[in-house]
This record gives structure tokens, sequence and C-alpha cells, in this order.
């Protein structure tokens, strides 16, 4: 494949060859980890998520290599995977502070935040307080610019419930205090 020439992702028409596995990974990857730093709120976590989503790809290639939408399959893979992790995360929390609160009387306070500044943290924090699949939303839609087809697609849902779940988002992040959102909505 020539290096000039970007790779493009997305649906393969019919009869057109399929890109390799290295290829595909190569140019999925950086956005898989943007997306997924989103949903995770941790860059490293989402970079360990992504890693493990390609290995999933890498296996399941032969099927992958011919399917209508392998960047479709492995943004919902890593969402999967993400969602897997959340929820060990969360059990793993709760037996720590219950752990620490018997051991001390006291609770754990709050993770720090990431090393972003200004309005970085703010977008982050307000994005990180949406429910799981508002932020798989604002992530696929704003960070990955994917249209309302594509992201109904890669969440595996229908296309007004990718619209609700916008609409529901944008009006969570302006409550937030993040104005500039006028319109984000209106498709």
């Amino acid at each position: 494949m020539d290096s000039d020439n970007p790779i493009e992702l997305g649906p393969t028409a019919p009869g057109t060859v399929a890109l390799d596995a290295a290829a595909f990974c190569r140019a999925v990857y950086p956005r898989l980890v943007g997306a997924l730093s989103l949903c995770c709120r941790n860059r490293d976590d989402a970079t360990e998520l992504a890693q493990e989503t390609l290995s999933r790809v890498i296996e399941h290639w032969e099927r992958l290599r011919v399917h209508d939408d392998p960047e479709a399959w492995a943004f919902r893979t890593g969402f999967n995977l993400a969602n897997s992790w959340w929820r060990r995360r969360a059990v793993a929390r709760r037996f720590e502070e219950r752990r620490f609160v018997e051991q001390r009387g006291q609770r754990v306070e709050g993770e720090a935040v990431s090393d972003a500044t200004g309005e970085a943290i703010d977008v982050r924090r307000a994005v990180a307080a949406l429910p799981r699949r508002q932020r798989e939303v604002v992530a696929l839609r704003y960070f990955l610019d994917c249209s309302v087809a594509e992201t109904a697609a890669r969440m595996g849902c229908a296309e007004g419930t990718v619209k609700a779940l916008t609409h529901q988002a944008i009006d969570a992040l302006r409550v937030a205090g993040l104005a500039d959102l006028e319109g984000a909505d209106d498709e």
C-alpha cells in the first residue's frame, strides 16, 4: 500500500479490496484512543483498551477484512471493553472504600484530575459526569465527527436513540456551564 495515500476507513463497498490488518490498526488507533479517553477519563487506560481492541481486530481479521464496516466493529468492541472495565473498576472501588472505612473509619476522596488545564478540564469534567451512553455519543459525534447513522452503527442502536442521547448530553453539558454548545444538537 502506498504510504502517500491516506487509508480510507468505514463501510467497504462490495468487490473492493480490504485493508491488511496492520494498516487498518495503524489508521484507527489514534481515533480509538481519543474516543476511549473521553469515555474512560484517562488516556493510559484508554490506550490499554485500544490495544486490547486491536488485538481482537487482528484475532478476527479474516472475518473483519470483508465486513461491511470493520471500523464500526472496532469501536463497538472498544466501547464494550470500556464498559466491562468500568464495571470491574466500580466493584474494586466499592471494595476498597469499604475496607478503608472499616480500617480508618473515613471515606476515600475522589480521584485526582488529569494533567490538562483550563477549559479542557471543565470539558473533561462535564463529559465525565455524563452517563456512559451519553459519553459514547459525545465521543463519537463530536470527537470522531461521526454522523448520526455512523454513530448508531458504532453503538449498535437506532438513529433515534443517538439523537435522543445527543440531545440529553448537550443539555447536560449546557447545564454544566459549557455555553458554546448552542445549536450543537440541531440535526
